[in-house]
């Protein structure tokens, strides 16, 4: 048993893809909550043929599959994020996930804290994020 806490991790790795997938939250919630629809330009300026149907129709699958996995992704991003402390959970969110987008300093000096600290909690909050996210599918072992 416990040779499965042993394994080594190659952290710098780890965190650049953690990081790399909450740098892109907003837009996959943008794109999990935006509406599929079949435009309407396309309906009126021209005559309907049996290409223009399967090419709309094949539009119409893609947009809602990459809502779909836009929707999946975003849930497995807040179901690693749930587990997490509440210090990390505020680190990844003031970070990542804010409405507003601030500059680091903005942050630190907000939480009154000094920049090596909050770097070095920012790190440990990815660490712990990856290794929730999906069983640890960001971890990146050496």
């Amino acid at each position: 048993m416990s040779g499965l806490f042993e394994i080594s991790i190659n952290e710098k790795q780890t965190i650049a893809k953690a990081r790399k997938l909450l740098e892109q939250y907003h837009r996959i919630k943008r794109v999990a909550m935006q509406e599929v629809y079949q435009p309407l330009t396309a309906q009126i300026t021209s005559m309907p043929t049996n290409k223009d149907k399967n090419q709309n129709s094949s539009k119409i699958e893609i947009g809602v599959q990459r809502k779909l996995d836009a929707a999946e992704l975003l849930k497995s991003i807040d179901q690693a994020i749930h587990v997490l402390s509440d210090k990390d959970k505020h680190r990844i969110s003031s970070k990542f996930m804010n409405g507003t987008q601030f500059f680091d300093y903005e942050i630190y000096e907000a939480d009154n804290i000094s920049e090596a600290t909050y770097y070095r909690q920012l790190n440990s909050a990815l660490l712990n994020f990856a290794e929730c996210y999906k069983w640890g599918q960001l971890l990146v072992l050496d």
